[in-house]
């Protein structure tokens, strides 16, 4: 039976997606210990022990770059990645790079720096500063592009987070959660093997009579800051309002599951037998992920909620295609399913908009189906 397509998204695919998590010559891991440590150390209240991070970030460690490496360093990895992978950067291909941080331009910086080591026109790298929702804003944008008349052959996508460089060790918030991850994926107008049918993305207002509590929920400041390997040094960082941002950041995943949901449950009459949707979310913490993984018990028994975030933590706007990018492992461990033709996912993001943060939330979700047994994640490892 065909599958019905969005007629906005029809014929758009991801046919590869790569990530370096498996690289420790790039990434160092700080264990719960050493977090514990940092995020006392200035006196602040911390974590009280090892076992105290854990409870509140369910993460095992945190992963930082190894010293020399860089995010332009993280970039060119991926390229080489994908191109081993039998998808290079041609003539006709747009990069759009992904890259948060608390000083507007950085991105944008990492976008020139790459342009000129691989020798591409400026015009064929564009650098965003997204925040968590970001690998769903790039997908709009790659869509955005492959409807042009002369459209490019193949969009990469790139999302290459290091939140050591915009967060301070000794900052509770973020200090034993967020992570540096390096993934990228290819966009094609064609079949298979992800298919991408429906897909929407927007920033929306936080409006003072919606606020459930003063202040701004996110804002950045140029202070003396703690590195995550102790050094002090003068750093743009980003600082959290917790709760309300939690708040927000649960009301704001859920509305956008239940969008989803909508668009979703005319299309599951041609799912295979004994299947169900399967949730990709962003996991912006072990508080949160829980609180939305029961909501989803009690809307949507069958639908499972897939996470990495014990091994990986939050990585902003590669969570979600480090998720992509070991499918079936997740799949196999997490669930009764398997990545087979057919397969729905659902990826859902909510998070902080890097160019409005005081008072807008961005988020997003997607509808994947799985065109063949040929699926980007189950060539994952043999890319490496």
């Amino acid at each position: 039976m065909p599958f019905p397509y969005s007629p906005d998204t029809v014929g758009f695919c991801i046919s590869k997606v790569v990530d370096l998590a498996d690289r420790d010559d790039l990434f160092e891991h700080l264990p719960n210990e050493r977090i514990a440590e940092l995020s006392g150390s200035t006196g602040l209240s911390g974590f009280r022990d090892a076992a105290h991070v854990f409870r509140a970030a369910g993460v095992k460690s945190r992963r930082i770059l190894q010293p020399g490496v860089t995010a332009c360093d993280l970039a060119i990895e991926l390229l080489q990645r994908l191109a081993a992978a039998g998808q290079p950067v041609t003539d006709d291909s747009i990069i759009l790079l992904a890259h948060s941080h608390a000083v507007p331009d950085t991105a944008a910086e990492l976008g020139r720096q790459l342009a000129r080591h691989q020798q591409l026109p400026p015009e064929q790298v564009l650098g965003f500063n997204p925040g968590c929702s970001g690998f769903l804003m790039l997908l709009q944008h790659a869509q955005q592009l492959l409807t042009q008349p002369a459209s490019p052959s193949r969009i990469v996508l790139l999302n290459v987070e290091t939140p050591e460089t915009w967060h301070c060790a000794a900052d509770r918030q973020f200090c034993g959660l967020i992570g540096a991850a390096a993934t990228g994926c290819v966009v094609q107008r064609s079949s298979g093997p992800l298919e991408i049918l429906r897909l929407n993305a927007t920033s929306r207002p936080i409006t003072p009579s919606t606020q459930v509590a003063p202040g701004p929920l996110f804002h950045a400041e140029h202070t003396q800051t703690l590195s995550f390997r102790g050094h002090r040094q003068q750093q743009t960082v980003m600082r959290m309002h917790g709760e309300a941002v939690y708040l927000h950041g649960i009301q704001r995943l859920l509305a956008e599951l239940q969008q989803a949901a909508a668009a979703i449950l005319p299309l599951l009459p041609c799912q295979p037998a004994g299947t169900s949707p399967v949730i990709v979310a962003h996991q912006p913490g072990s508080k949160l992920l829980r609180a939305f993984q029961a909501a989803v018990r009690a809307d949507f028994p069958d639908w499972p909620v897939l996470s990495n975030l014990l091994l990986q933590g939050n990585t902003i706007s590669a969570t979600i295609p480090g998720q992509l990018a070991c499918l079936q492992k997740l799949l196999a461990e997490q669930t009764s399913l398997r990545c087979c033709p057919g397969q729905l996912l659902i990826l859902l993001a909510a998070g902080i908009d890097m160019q409005r943060p005081a008072d807008h939330l961005r988020g997003g979700w997607a509808i994947l189906r799985v065109a063949t047994d040929n699926t980007p994640a189950a060539n994952a490892a043999a890319d490496g």
